[in-house]
């Protein structure tokens, strides 16, 4: 997993050194201590520039965390939109979910982690750049499609199902970022993941429920 401050997820490949740099310092830090016991100085010297540098490219410190947080938010959203349309076999839908989860985690753990633990604090300032598009939304259309086609259970309520998903996702980066799971072993986490997930999804199924298309 890429936890060595080398964030690709959050900067440009035009943005200047000393802009990348202020990036992927502010991340780590706000992931690491928490957004609001994070200062601008702690930036700045983590990122080694001075606090001016800073503030010519962010005026502030809510500023920079609005614009990681909307870069993170915005490449879970494409990145997971086209999976939560899909329509196959369940097992394998779930499956992709998790590679393309476990493949996010490896590219930018941070990031992920930024947009879990700061989800209430920053979307309210970005949604309507995004049409108030969100990864729940998405996610509550897939889960209502597949209730209606039988492939998903209906023992719980739809608003349980998606919190349940996402909290398995935000949790499981949580630990492999304590590092209570071995993040190497990426092919057990999808298997392991998946089966969670359908548990999650298909509590009432019966054995080999939700496999056909």
């Amino acid at each position: 997993m890429n936890m060595s401050g080398q964030s690709r997820i959050i900067v440009n490949d035009d943005d200047a050194p000393s802009k990348r740099a202020i990036l992927r310092a502010a991340l780590e830090l706000f992931v690491s201590r928490g957004y609001d016991a994070t200062t601008i100085r702690d930036i700045a010297a983590k990122a080694k520039y001075t606090n001016p540098a800073l503030f010519k490219f962010f005026p502030s410190k809510e500023a920079l965390g609005v614009y990681l947080f909307e870069r993170a938010y915005r490449e879970l959203l494409t990145k997971f939109e086209t999976d939560f349309e899909k329509q196959g076999p369940l097992d394998s839908v779930l499956s992709q979910w998790m590679r393309t989860y476990v493949a996010l985690l490896s590219e930018d753990l941070h990031a992920v982690l930024f947009v879990h633990n700061n989800l209430t604090l920053f979307w309210p300032k970005i949604a309507s750049r995004f049409g108030n598009k969100t990864l729940f939304g998405v996610l509550r259309r897939w889960i209502r499609k597949g209730r209606d086609e039988n492939r998903i259970g209906t023992s719980a309520p739809i608003e349980v199902q998606i919190a349940a998903v996402s909290g398995f996702f935000h949790q499981l980066a949580q630990m492999i970022k304590l590092e209570e799971i071995d993040a190497r072993r990426q092919e057990a986490l999808i298997q392991g993941g998946t089966r969670v997930l359908a548990a999650i999804l298909q509590p009432d199924a019966a054995p080999g429920r939700g496999r056909k298309s």
